[in-house]
């Protein structure tokens, strides 16, 4: 098994522009198009019998909310849209296009809760669920630093384990 976590790199300077969703979504063509380019030399060098997990991100952007300014929060809602709309789509198309399995760490770690829904989740106080989560998950609300926490990395793990094949999984 091989998985692959790549591209965000490329698009981690847009959240410095005015405008972060329309950065984003103007960059993930190319970002695409490279990722592509990494699947297809990823198989022809495994062969095709090894499955290929390609992974999105926790939306650490979420973590800027806890900053608590009015930008921050609207960089933070803002990622949502990034995410949802441009960066994981791209992420899927790309990763399934030299049949790769899709794992959509940043849905399954409530990155699309309405910030509606809140909790109280110190020392931040009422935050929403969204980004309670990738403050549990992830370093960024305390360091800003992206990676994950040990739960974090459990969670991915797990999703990826999900994700295989059943087959795959009994031997």
């Amino acid at each position: 098994m091989i998985t692959v976590s790549i591209g965000g790199n490329d698009i981690t300077s847009c959240v410095n522009t005015p405008d972060p969703a329309a950065c984003v979504g103007q960059r993930m063509p190319e970002v695409e198009a490279r990722i592509k380019i990494i699947m297809e030399r990823l198989r022809a060098a495994a062969g095709a019998k090894p499955e290929i997990v390609g992974i999105t991100y926790p939306d650490v952007i979420l973590g800027l909310y806890t900053g608590g300014s009015d930008e921050e929060k609207g960089l933070a809602s803002a990622s949502v849209f990034a995410f949802r709309d441009f960066i994981n789509p791209a992420l899927k198309r790309a990763y399934e296009s030299q049949a790769g399995i899709f794992v959509d760490v940043t849905a399954n770690t409530d990155a699309y809760l309405p910030f509606e829904q809140m909790t109280n989740f110190p020392p931040y106080g009422d935050i929403p669920v969204a980004v309670a989560t990738v403050c549990r998950i992830t370093y960024y609300c305390e360091r800003r630093d992206i990676h994950a926490k040990p739960e974090g990395y459990l969670i991915i793990a797990q999703l990826i384990a999900d994700a295989l094949p059943k087959a795959k999984k009994k031997k």
